[in-house]
């Protein structure tokens, strides 16, 4: 298959998307009133993998059920040591479509709270964050992206467990009326 046209029809998708977010009205929850949440992040090197395991912990601790995904480019699989699942090129066929049935029924679940932690831009992470059907989205400040999320986050100069720990933290200070969008930095 060849990438650069299944890139340039994912950006193509996801410009049309763009269109139709407009439309979209974000709900920030409270914290309590969290359910389900979804994760994105990029396959980490190992330290970072320790920051994805704290913050998938301390959401599964705080009573939340926890559906985290990476897309794996031509990196190996992470190693988290808690359950994640993967999507590659290969998942994405040459139109933009995604192929992988999983990944397409985590677009269609409506999730209280979407978190990408993704520290970079993604064509991919994108499409997922348009298509979803999440009522709020968060996201890093540092994915290129933050016209995406309802309430922005920055970890730039933190190592990656201090990151985590934020945004635990900041997750857990939401309560009241919120106006979108907030940024915490």
């Amino acid at each position: 298959m060849n990438r650069s046209l299944q890139h340039l029809s994912l950006q193509i998708r996801n410009r049309l998307l763009r269109k139709q977010e407009a439309l979209r009205q974000g709900h920030l929850l409270t914290y309590a009133q969290v359910r389900q949440v979804g994760l994105l992040f990029r396959a980490p090197k190992k330290e970072q993998a320790m920051a994805v395991d704290l913050l998938i912990k301390g959401l599964l601790n705080d009573g939340k059920s926890v559906s985290a995904f990476t897309f794996l480019d031509n990196e190996p699989s992470p190693e988290c040591k808690v359950a994640f699942k993967s999507f590659r090129p290969t998942d994405i066929d040459q139109w933009g479509r995604i192929k992988l049935e999983l990944v397409n029924r985590f677009i269609d679940t409506p999730l209280d709270y979407l978190i990408c932690i993704s520290t970079g831009p993604s064509t991919e992470f994108e499409h997922l964050i348009l298509r979803s059907k999440a009522y709020c989205r968060i996201g890093n400040s540092q994915t290129g992206m933050p016209h995406l999320f309802d309430l922005v986050f920055d970890t730039e100069g933190h190592n990656p467990e201090e990151a985590a720990t934020a945004i635990l933290g900041y997750l857990r200070m939401l309560s009241g009326d919120w106006v979108r969008p907030v940024y915490l930095g």
